[in-house]
């Protein structure tokens, strides 16, 4: 969002928390805006972020753990799922990753879909427990811009904010949607249990990487003569 806003509003309020307040007076508890900082036009928040911090709530029961389970399986489930994880798309990552936890995917499932020309559909998690925690904008970027970099280096007072909001407002809401047996999980399993690969079509699926990964690796060491 891009408001016209006095020049001097930022003299005694560095980090445009009242003028966010006032902003926030009008919006629901569950909507907040932490801070504002002046830009100019051409700045675009989108195209000038270069990372982005994502949190992703998951069911316990869904990967396997229970009120039972002891912390030997709590910890051998854990880092199951996490082997599985790998860095693409979120929520196909962690949709990936269950499916390999029940079994219904092969593992190797995820070195072939990472592959450069492979096009295989698979499950996406859902969306309710996504959260943005936070971002990143570039630094030559905002210099270009004329843009003191220091504004965009989150404050105390304005990290405080935002720990506040994701504690006591943001985590109890996203909390409603862990309940296993919510209609969203329950749907979503019944779902993920169609997502199995048939053996004939997994096999191809190897032969199919490893004839690309032979031609890959081929291609690089004529490159390298």
């Amino acid at each position: 969002m891009k408001m016209e806003i006095p020049d001097g509003a930022w003299e005694e309020d560095p980090d445009g928390i009242a003028l966010a307040d006032v902003i926030n007076g009008h919006l629901p508890y569950n909507i907040r805006i932490f801070s504002i900082l002046p830009v100019n036009k051409r700045f675009d928040a989108r195209n000038e972020c270069i990372s982005r911090k994502y949190v992703y709530l998951l069911p316990a029961e869904v990967i396997g753990i229970g009120n039972a389970s002891s912390p030997e399986a709590i910890q051998s489930h854990v880092k199951e799922f996490r082997d599985t994880l790998q860095l693409f798309e979120i929520r196909k990552m962690v949709g990936t990753a269950v499916a390999v936890k029940h079994a219904l995917l092969p593992k190797d499932i995820i070195k072939i879909s990472l592959s450069r020309y492979s096009r295989i559909v698979l499950p996406l998690a859902p969306c309710e427990v996504l959260v943005l925690s936070s971002n990143e904008f570039s630094p030559s970027n905002t210099s270009a811009l004329n843009l003191e970099l220091s504004r965009f280096t989150r404050s105390t007072g304005v990290q405080r904010r935002v720990n506040d909001f994701y504690s006591n407002v943001l985590l109890p809401e996203v909390a409603k949607f862990l309940d296993p047996s919510k209609p969203v999980w329950r749907v979503w399993l019944d779902y993920l249990d169609q997502c199995s690969i048939p053996d004939v079509e997994m096999n191809e699926l190897r032969r199919a990487w490893t004839q690309w990964q032979e031609n890959s690796n081929s291609r690089q060491q004529k490159t390298s003569y």
